[in-house]
C-alpha cells in the first residue's frame, strides 16, 4: 500500500481583521507611549531645563519647593493644554471631513475659527482682555458657536441643508468674517500695545496659560468628543452617500447638525486657549486613515489620542527652537504640517493608483 505525499502547507496571508487589528493595537500603544513622553518632555523642558529625575519629583510633590512650583503651576497646565487642543483639532478634523465626505475638509471650513478669531478681536478692541482676560475665551467660544449658527440657518433658509449647501455657506460666511477681522484688527494698528498682543495672540501659542484655561478648555472637550463618539455609527453610514444613510434608518440631517456642533465646539475651545493653530485638523485624520481606515469607532478616539501628541510634540518643539524668542506655535504646526500634509496626498493617491 502506497502512502500519499504529504501536501506542503501553503503560505497563507493573515486576514484583513487580522491586519487590522494589529494596526490598530500598535496605533493606540505607539499613541500612548509618545503621549507620556510629550508630556514627561513638556515639563521638563522650558527656560530652563530641568533634569528628568527633579521634573518627575516636581510633578509628585517631591523635593525643591521652587521645582514643585515651576512644574506643577506653570509647564504641567501648558503641557496639558497642548495635548486637549491638540485632541480637539483632530476630532473636529475628523468630523468635518466626514460630513462632507472629503479628505481635505478642516474645521475651520465652516467660519469656527474664523468666528473664534472675531469674538477675540472683539475683547481685546474693548480692553476685556487686559481687565478680565478670561473674557478672551468665552468671546472665542462665542464667536464660534454663532459662526455655525448663521450657518445652518443660511443654509436652511436657502433649502440647502446638504454638505454642499453648508459648504457654500460656510465659505461665504468664512469669507465675511475674515474681512472684518482684518478691518478690526487695522484699527488696533495705532495702539502698539494692543496690536502686538492681539497679533500675538492670533499667531496661536500656549505660553503663560494656567490652570484656568485647562478648565476652560476641559467642557468643550469633553462634550465634543462624547457627542463625535455617539455619532461614530451613522457617520460610517453618511460616508456612504445621504441616500444610503437614510435607507438604513439614519437622519441625516440631525447628525449632520450634531456632528456640526461638535466640531465647531471643539474647534472653537480650542481656538479660545491657544489663538489660531492649523493644520492638525488636516494631518492628523489623513493619516490615520492611511493606517487604519475609516472606521469612525476606531479613527476618532486614535484621532484624539494622536492629534494631542503632534500638538504636544509641537509645542516642545518650539521651546527647544527658540532660544532667546520663542516661536508662535501656529507657525511651528504650519511649518511643520503643510509639507506633511502634501506627502501624505502624494502617498495616498499613489495607493489609489
Amino acid at each position: 500500500m502506497t502512502r500519499e505525499p504529504r501536501a506542503r502547507p501553503i503560505d497563507v496571508a493573515p486576514p484583513e481583521d487580522t491586519r487590522r487589528t494589529w494596526r490598530l493595537r500598535s496605533a493606540a500603544f505607539l499613541g500612548i507611549a509618545l503621549g507620556t513622553a510629550v508630556l514627561v518632555a513638556g515639563v521638563a523642558i522650558g527656560t530652563s531645563r530641568l533634569p528628568l529625575g527633579d521634573a518627575l519629583d516636581g510633578l509628585l510633590g517631591r523635593g525643591d519647593p521652587l521645582i514643585i512650583t515651576v512644574v506643577r503651576e506653570l509647564r504641567l497646565p501648558r503641557a496639558l493644554l497642548g495635548l486637549g487642543v491638540g485632541a480637539a483639532l483632530a476630532v473636529a478634523g475628523v468630523l468635518m471631513q466626514a460630513v462632507f465626505r472629503n479628505p481635505l475638509a478642516s474645521p475651520d471650513l465652516l467660519g469656527a475659527s474664523s468666528g473664534a478669531s472675531f469674538g477675540a478681536i472683539l475683547a481685546f478692541s474693548f480692553g476685556l482682555a487686559t481687565s478680565v482676560p478670561l473674557t478672551v475665551p468665552f468671546f472665542a467660544v462665542g464667536g464660534a458657536m454663532a459662526v455655525l449658527l448663521l450657518v445652518l440657518w443660511f443654509s436652511r433658509e436657502t433649502g440647502r441643508l446638504d454638505s454642499a449647501g453648508l459648504l457654500l455657506a460656510g465659505i461665504a460666511l468664512t469669507s465675511f468674517i475674515s474681512a472684518l477681522n482684518s478691518a478690526l484688527l487695522a484699527t488696533t494698528l495705532p495702539y502698539w500695545d494692543l496690536s502686538r498682543a492681539l497679533t500675538t495672540w492670533l499667531l496661536g501659542g500656549l505660553t503663560d496659560r494656567t490652570w484656568q484655561h485647562v478648565g476652560l478648555l476641559a467642557p468643550g472637550l469633553v462634550a465634543g468628543i462624547a457627542v463625535a463618539i455617539a455619532c461614530r455609527r451613522a457617520l460610517d453610514l453618511m460616508t456612504q452617500g445621504d441616500e444610503v444613510a437614510t435607507a438604513l434608518g439614519v437622519n441625516v440631517a440631525q447628525v449632520r447638525r450634531l456632528a456640526l456642533v461638535a466640531a465647531a465646539l471643539l474647534a472653537g475651545s480650542a481656538v479660545a486657549v491657544s489663538g489660531l493653530i492649523g493644520f492638525v485638523g488636516l494631518v492628523v485624520p489623513h493619516a490615520l486613515r492611511l493606517v487604519v481606515g475609516p472606521t469612525h469607532g476606531s479613527l476618532l478616539p486614535l484621532a484624539a489620542l494622536w492629534g494631542a501628541c503632534f500638538l504636544g510634540a509641537m509645542d516642545v518643539g518650539t521651546r527647544l527652537i527658540g532660544r532667546s524668542v520663542e516661536l508662535p506655535l501656529g507657525v511651528i504646526t504650519a511649518l511643520v504640517g503643510a509639507p506633511l500634509f502634501a506627502w501624505l496626498i502624494a502617498r495616498s493617491r499613489g495607493r489609489a493608483s
